[in-house]
């Protein structure tokens, strides 16, 4: 039995050694800071490019939202949640559906700031959403941040927090996403630039999906 955990220990110590001779010796000094801060990020990557079968998730869990058909969201129950709709939004939903609902789906939610993905000096929305899939992270459906409008499920004092999702091209030709802001201590359902080019400070907070059952 010693022997065996002997040969397996070794075999722990020679594998660790190839990992560490494998890594990049040209990393530049800032990412390797920011792999050091991120240690759940970088153990999360290692882990899916090592163990691709058996996926880890380093990100906290923010929420869960239940699929609640087969009473989908409406754009009056949008409307009337309490929450401010500005008149922009309002014409971005009605640009894509009157009706809003998750098909069956139950979604794990993830808040993570830009700095978080290893982005430590801001970045572009194409950069932030690539980074995100490399990390494991999927873009949330446009129907989340309808359900978190109806659920009132953030909270007014946050200051910004953009919905990470394919963008909704508005009747001005512009990319949107969706995003709440804190307005005076009051939550406004609002949207922010989702072109590819468009840049964003590493304070920035996106709401990614962890996963889908």
């Amino acid at each position: 039995m010693q022997k065996v955990q002997s040969r397996a220990v070794s075999r722990h110590h020679a594998w660790h050694a190839a990992v560490i001779a494998a890594l990049p010796r040209d990393m530049d000094a800032r990412s390797i800071n920011c792999w050091i801060k991120n240690s759940d990020a970088l153990s999360g990557t290692l882990h899916r490019a090592l163990v691709p079968n058996r996926p880890a998730v380093p990100f906290l869990v923010w929420q869960v939202i239940k699929n609640r058909a087969p009473n989908p969201i409406s754009i009056k129950s949008i409307r009337s949640s309490g929450i401010i709709v500005s008149d922009y939004t309002m014409m971005l939903l009605a640009r894509t559906a009157r009706v809003y609902a998750l098909d069956n789906k139950t979604l794990t939610l993830t808040r993570v700031s830009v700095g978080q993905l290893c982005l430590t000096a801001g970045a572009t929305y194409d950069q932030i959403c690539t980074r995100a899939s490399e990390l494991g992270l999927i873009l949330c459906p446009a129907q989340v941040g309808c359900e978190l409008v109806v659920r009132n499920n953030v909270r007014a004092d946050l200051k910004e927090l953009h919905v990470a999702m394919q963008p909704i091209t508005a009747f001005d030709r512009s990319e949107m996403i969706f995003k709440f802001e804190s307005v005076y201590r009051r939550l406004e359902f609002g949207s922010s630039p989702g072109h590819t080019s468009h840049f964003y400070d590493p304070k920035a907070v996106f709401v990614f999906v962890l996963s889908y059952n």
